[in-house]
């Protein structure tokens, strides 16, 4: 498995958990002690840097309160695509293309911009109720 299949696998983990919890789950996995998050694949690198630290003499113990790795299998399970992150669309009959759901789009750093924070002006601010 390449490390841009793994990064889609564990990003549809993540995804699905995060569904399941109601919150973003980035942060709260065993590899995520290892993330590097402006990396091109963080989360398949970071979970290849705690098989590393695990497979050492000395492992670091990990936290109760992060949750344990998913397994990962050996082949591409079927639903992932085989191009990695470049296949979060795929063509759809009238020949337009379909964003699949569970597929996190990855960006230049900086590419994104999630909210701007401004200021009402002070005419549009309602006032306290009493």
């Amino acid at each position: 498995m390449t490390l841009e299949q793994m990064q889609e696998y564990l990003d549809r983990i993540k995804w699905e958990d995060s569904e399941r919890h109601g919150g973003d789950m980035c942060g709260r996995y065993a590899r995520c002690r290892y993330c590097r998050r402006t990396e091109e694949t963080p989360c398949a690198r970071a979970h290849e840097r705690l098989l590393s630290v695990q497979a050492s003499p000395d492992p670091e113990p990990i936290p109760a309160w992060l949750i344990p790795e998913p397994e990962i299998p050996a082949d591409l399970p079927a639903g992932i695509p085989a191009q990695g992150a470049s296949a979060a669309r795929r063509p759809t009959a009238d020949g337009a293309r379909e964003e699949r759901p569970h597929t996190i789009a990855r960006g230049k750093r900086g590419g994104v911009r999630l909210l701007i924070l401004t200021k009402k002006p002070s005419a549009e601010r309602t006032p306290a109720v009493e």
